[in-house]
């Protein structure tokens, strides 16, 4: 039970860095900052699953990117 609120605190905390993303990008004194935090969180899932395709993990630590197996 408490992995499970883990988990929802998790999912909760990436929830508002993408509203505040989004909110960084329409309000224009912040949008360079919106942009650069949204190059980062794409490179970073980008890597992710690019380390998940090369076998790099002994196991998929999650099923998010599932869809390389269609791909392939």
């Amino acid at each position: 039970m408490v992995f499970q609120r883990s988990n929802d605190r998790a999912q909760a905390g990436h929830l508002c860095r993408l509203l505040l993303l989004a909110v960084a990008l329409t309000v224009k004194p912040l949008r360079w900052w919106g942009l650069m935090g949204s190059v980062v969180l794409l490179s970073v899932f980008t890597t992710y699953v690019g380390l998940i395709w090369w076998n790099v993990f002994d196991r998929v630590p999650c099923n998010c990117a599932g869809f390389i197996e269609a791909m392939g």
